[in-house]
């Protein structure tokens, strides 16, 4: 059957995960329907971000579990699995498959995490041998020749570059990972989205 484009599950067919649990241990309503697939069960679930998923359970499912569904333009799977698993109170201890772009994603920000620490690891590194390079040019007695202090002063200038260069990639890192929800980057990652969906929507 296709779903109606008035229906609130037109054009929600991206399954991005599967609970353990079964449609009546969620404690929701689950209505009886069908698709082209099989005789199905599936519930709505809105959430406080605005959106709106599907928990489906087909008859014939070889196994057990209940799928999360989602709308076919989302623009992050990540993240509305997170919303779903906030809103039914669940983790993802709960879940027997995700999405294989979610998997993707999730051992990406896991690398980027590790690169930001290694990151941050050596901001004290490079504002110590700044540091020693300042007070060594400040210091230097005349005895050791204009050799000695350009070559000084050519190792600060070096250190700010890589000090520079350390923040500039640690903050282009730290934008791309995820905010965590309610926090002040989560919010205003939220708004600069909405903010190029309405430029889009404009120019249009």
């Amino acid at each position: 059957m296709a779903t109606p484009a008035s229906h609130w599950r037109s054009h929600m067919d991206t399954v991005i995960a599967v609970l353990r649990q079964e449609p009546d241990e969620l404690g929701l309503r689950f209505e009886d329907d069908y698709d082209n697939l099989d005789y199905l069960r599936h519930a709505r679930l809105d959430t406080p971000s605005g959106k709106v998923f599907a928990l489906v359970r087909h008859r014939g499912a070889p196994a057990s579990g209940t799928e999360v569904v989602t709308r076919d333009d989302s623009q992050s799977l990540l993240e509305d699995l997170e919303d779903v698993l906030t809103r039914l109170h669940l983790t993802r201890e709960d879940l027997v498959w995700e999405h294989p772009t979610i998997k993707a994603v999730r051992h990406a920000e896991a690398l980027l995490q590790q690169v930001a620490s290694t990151i941050r690891a050596l901001v004290p590194m490079v504002v110590g041998s700044l540091a020693g390079a300042g007070l060594a040019v400040f210091f230097a007695d005349d005895q050791y020749g204009l050799m000695y202090r350009f070559g000084l002063g050519l190792l600060v200038i070096t250190n700010v570059f890589a000090l520079a260069l350390v923040v500039s990639t640690y903050r282009r890192i730290e934008g791309l990972l995820p905010a965590p929800p309610g926090s002040f980057g989560h919010v205003l990652r939220r708004l600069r989205r909405r903010d190029r969906t309405s430029a889009g929507t404009r120019a249009t």
